[in-house]
Order: structure tokens, then C-alpha cells, then sequence
């Protein structure tokens, strides 16, 4: 199954994909950046929150050394992409300021994007990811 990406016209690829807490099914929808260089998955603070998280649900974690290993909220959450054939699966996201963009407010990383290959076509103009 080929789920096809916007490309920003700097050739960065986003997807579009649901995010819920397993907990309370409280569910967003959002932009996000495929970040092939990024071992984590980040959440905006925003939409952290929209999910409704309680204190018993979030874990601590760092995000990464070039943070200084700063600890941030972390949370088990299930994600899909936006298409009947794509299966939902668990994953842990951070809670981090991204400094939101107006073209998405989630950094998908390296733990999502395992079992998919991203593949670019005509100098980064049209993008895609498939199931490995």
C-alpha cells in the first residue's frame, strides 16, 4: 500500500496522521514532518494536551543530547495514517515546543518509520512512503 506525502517546496515531507490516547480515546489530527534523521517522535505541547494525558499515563524521558538530555513528559499513544489499509500501531511520543509550523505540529522518527521505506521522486517534487 503506497500512501502518497505533501512535499514543501524546501523538500521536506509531511504526512497526515491520527494520533490517540489508548486510555480515553481522545483523538488529533495532525500534520506531520517525516524526519528520517530523528530516532524519536515529537507531539507539540498543543496537541499533547488535546489528547488529555492524567499523571498516572506520562512517563519521563530525554530527548536527545543535543537538548542537554532535557527531560520532557512522555506518553504511549496509537497512531495511523490517514487510510483504511494502514494499520494503527503503539508508539511513544514526546511532549516538546517544536516551535509550531503552519505546516505540521508533529515530528514523525526513525521508531515509526521502521517497518515503511520513504521514497522521493523528481528532485524531491512528489514523495511517497510504502509498507517494507
Amino acid at each position: 500500500m503506497t500512501y502518497h506525502l505533501k512535499v514543501l517546496a524546501n523538500g521536506l515531507a509531511i504526512c497526515e496522521l491520527t494520533v490517540i490516547n489508548p486510555n480515553n480515546g481522545k483523538e488529533v489530527t495532525c500534520n506531520a514532518l517525516i524526519d528520517t534523521g530523528a530516532e524519536i517522535t515529537i507531539l507539540c505541547c498543543g496537541l499533547f494536551d488535546e489528547l488529555e494525558f492524567n499523571q498516572v499515563e506520562l512517563l519521563k524521558g530525554g530527548t536527545s543530547s543535543l537538548d542537554k538530555d532535557q527531560i520532557v513528559s512522555v506518553a504511549m499513544v496509537d497512531m495511523k495514517l490517514p487510510s483504511a489499509n494502514w494499520t494503527t500501531f503503539q508508539t511513544l511520543v514526546y511532549k516538546k515546543d517544536i516551535s509550531i509550523r503552519e505546516e505540521y505540529s508533529a515530528i514523525i522518527g526513525i521508531n515509526i518509520l521502521r517497518n515503511y521505506q520513504l521514497v522521493y521522486h523528481g528532485s524531491k517534487k512528489t514523495a511517497w512512503i510504502d509498507e517494507v
